[in-house]
């Protein structure tokens, strides 16, 4: 994948970095596939990532981009892409610094809280990765924003709604196991969104801590 290539390759990509995110932006703005555009969006997180100041410019144009497709009206298939689009605002918050992303705080602040309140993992995942920058670059001034969004990073880290316990068929039979035992049997589906989001959570609170 294109972000394990920019992360490995350092210096060596960057006289390519420029290049990237311009064919990168193209697929995200033109492109009619919804899965092409979130694996641009993907990858070109890797680029901004490499926080090289060759393609710093760029980026004030395409938060931009970013707040035109977090607005799109939500359908199944564009929440990976609106929750992209967050995380792609969070590496660039990062790159530019806090003073320079300043005049966007307060709108992408207001939408990944609103994310926090939804109830789609997705959504969920990008708004802590957007927050956990965002604590970077802010330092002891984030803790403002405590009271408001540690106690919803308890309750979804208690929230266990992407846990999915399939009973089993149950054998009966002179020898059969109590309810109580084939419980413990039961199989388990855990939805892989719902880990990511509490994964993402588990993050921002390390970067929280840090940061305050």
């Amino acid at each position: 994948e294109l972000k394990y290539f920019c992360k490995n390759l350092d210096a060596e990509i960057e006289p390519y970095l420029q290049e990237l995110f311009n064919k990168l932006t193209i697929l995200i703005d033109r492109h009619k596939s919804i899965i092409v555009k979130q694996e641009a969006l993907s990858a070109l997180c890797s680029v901004i990532n490499s926080g090289n100041k060759f393609i710093e410019g760029s980026l004030f144009n395409f938060l931009g981009k970013c707040k035109e497709l977090i607005e799109t009206k939500t359908k199944e298939d564009e929440v990976m892409l609106r929750a992209n689009a967050l995380n792609c605002v969070a590496e660039i918050s990062f790159v530019i610094k806090l003073e320079a992303f300043k005049p966007y705080l307060a709108y992408f602040s207001e939408i990944a809280l609103k994310f926090l309140q939804t109830k789609i993992y997705e959504f969920i995942e990008g708004a802590f990765s957007y927050f956990g920058s965002i604590a970077e670059i802010m330092g002891e001034a984030f803790a403002e924003n405590l009271p408001i969004l540690m106690p919803i990073s308890i309750e979804l880290l208690k929230d266990e709604s992407g846990v999915n316990r399939v009973k089993k068929e149950e054998e009966f039979g002179l020898d059969s196991d109590s309810d109580e035992e084939n419980e413990d049997e039961d199989d388990v589906n855990i939805n892989e969104n719902f880990i990511d989001s509490k994964c993402s959570n588990i993050l921002a609170i390390t970067n929280f801590a840090r940061a305050c």
